[in-house]
């Protein structure tokens, strides 16, 4: 329980946590709560993250969003089982607002670099404006660094392109040739809603690795429904539990926790998703659309109707990448040139950049580049590194970005890091991990990754330097479990300011 003593010394500590999206605002709500007083500096001029920024035709969240929204602000109005972005974005901003956090955000303000100098962080602008911190807490999320790729010829195209998580707002795509580069979630959301008749335009889909997806259904609540679940929240919380139980995934599938372990249950659903893509009536178009690895190694998009809409008249598959660009479209390996309008670059995100490209200076001058040198990302319990005291990265290193939702995440996360600020308060110091602990924790979680489905044969976005996954192997209960057992023993105190007040 906070005492009034430790409210005004905990307000005493200046905390700055990094971006204003979902994270953001996890961070933001329980720092508030614990009696702390953070600065959020966000560098775009609205909250929401990776939901403001990505705005493609046929966005939605790929998980229940019952499971998706904040574990302290409950909704049981949602249009959908699978909300689309737009709702997600809309849900971010109405949080910030009743909740009163906005006021602790100042935009604008994107740090290029941190560096701890004489017992505290010193923050740089983009501006080039300085802030100083005791406490920073980086919530820039794992899909914010797009990754765009140097294809000869792109900057000759004489149509539209970007990055998908640029689309323009005024893009009309009626009447008109689209070419998407990409099969992962985006380029498949993308490829469903293009190919619906009423956006009127031909969609081409290059397709250099085929993905294992999972048909889901997506109903839509009723306004009625909706309407009960807005007014009253008990019954529309009974409502939604039957929401989600219409959508349960395919009884094929099993045990959800089929990733983490070998054995029938993994067979089983494995099975299941070659079942699924036999819908495709035309041998060619589901052998080019069939992956070469074990469903579950890369990570699983779910759509309701992409084997559907790749089989309509007005969609073509093309089953590699694109090696050229020429001003009126891609040209193929064989000189064809296909002439396209428009080129979307649905080629993700670099998720092992976490707080990168902003610099970070620890002690004795070390760089987490330095540490992280040739991509060989780690943490202690994905949230800290050696040598930075007092930094924290939300969703970091061998957090569990696929078998966990974000809000349960940080909510575990921003649990221990309030325990450990808590402790600074108390003893005036900064707390960083050591690197005996640190290598502790890398080695318990490395030893068990190998039985993952993340380890089973392909190269995905987990993955580290060395190929191991960097991602958590367990349950979610176990993740709890361990943020709960605080374990400052095994953090190293370190000088800071604090000591001065």
């Amino acid at each position: 329980m906070v005492t009034p003593s430790d409210t005004v010394n905990r307000r005493d500590l200046e905390v700055v946590v990094i971006g204003a999206g979902m994270s953001g605002l996890a961070a933001a709500e329980m720092l508030v709560g614990r009696g702390f007083r953070p600065t959020i500096l966000e560098k775009a001029t609205e909250v929401g993250g990776t939901w403001r920024d990505n705005t493609y035709p046929g966005l939605f969240v790929d998980i229940p969003v019952g499971l998706y929204q904040m574990l302290f602000a409950p909704r049981y109005d949602w249009s959908h089982a699978y909300a689309p972005g737009w709702e997600i974005q809309a849900y971010l901003r109405r949080c910030f607002d009743e909740l009163d956090l906005r006021r602790y955000v100042t935009f604008g303000m994107e740090v290029v670099s941190a560096e701890w100098r004489d017992g505290r962080w010193m923050l740089t602008t983009k501006t080039g404006e300085t802030r100083t911190a005791d406490v920073v807490i980086a919530a820039t999320g794992f899909l914010h660094r797009k990754k765009m790729p140097m294809i000869p010829g792109m900057e000759t195209f004489h149509g539209r392109q970007f990055h998908s998580a640029e689309w323009p707002d005024d893009l009309d795509v009626r009447g008109k040739c689209v070419a998407i580069v990409g099969s992962g979630s985006s380029g498949i959301q993308m490829v469903c809603a293009l190919s619906e008749p009423k956006m009127d335009c031909q969609v081409t889909q290059y397709v250099r690795t085929p993905q294992w997806i999972e048909t889901v259904r997506n109903p839509k609540a009723g306004r009625v429904r909706r309407l009960v679940g807005r007014l009253f929240p008990s019954v529309g919380a009974r409502l939604q539990a039957r929401l989600m139980e219409r959508i349960e995934q395919d009884p094929r599938l099993g045990d959800p926790w089929w990733k983490l372990e070998p054995g029938p249950k993994r067979d089983a659903a494995q099975l299941a998703f070659v079942e699924m893509i036999g819908v495709i009536d035309d041998p060619d178009l589901r052998a080019a659309l069939t992956p070469d690895f074990p469903p579950g190694c890369k990570r699983i998009p779910k759509s309701p109707w992409y084997f559907r809409a790749v089989q309509r008249p007005n969609v073509r598959i093309i089953r590699r990448g694109v090696t050229k660009v020429v001003p009126h479209g891609i040209e193929e390996p064989d000189g064809t040139v296909n002439e396209y309008d428009v080129i979307v670059w649905a080629t993700g995100f670099d998720t092992h950049a976490y707080v990168r490209p902003m610099q970070v200076t620890g002690l004795d001058g070390v760089t987490l580049d330095d540490m992280w040198r040739d991509n060989d990302v780690f943490s202690y319990r994905g949230v800290a590194v050696p040598k930075l005291p007092n930094f924290f990265i939300l969703n970091g290193p061998f957090s569990p970005v696929n078998n966990v939702t974000i809000p349960q995440t940080v909510n575990d996360e921003m649990a221990w890091i309030c325990e450990v600020l808590a402790e600074s308060v108390d003893k005036g110091c900064a707390f960083a991990p050591s690197d005996a602990a640190t290598a502790e924790f890398v080695d318990w979680v490395s030893e068990a990754i190998p039985q993952t489905v993340w380890a089973d044969g392909c190269v995905n976005w987990y993955q580290g330097a060395k190929g191991l996954p960097v991602i958590w192997p367990w349950y979610d209960s176990e993740q709890t479990a361990m943020f709960r057992d605080v374990r400052l023993d095994r953090l190293e105190p370190v000088p800071s300011r604090l000591a001065d007040r």
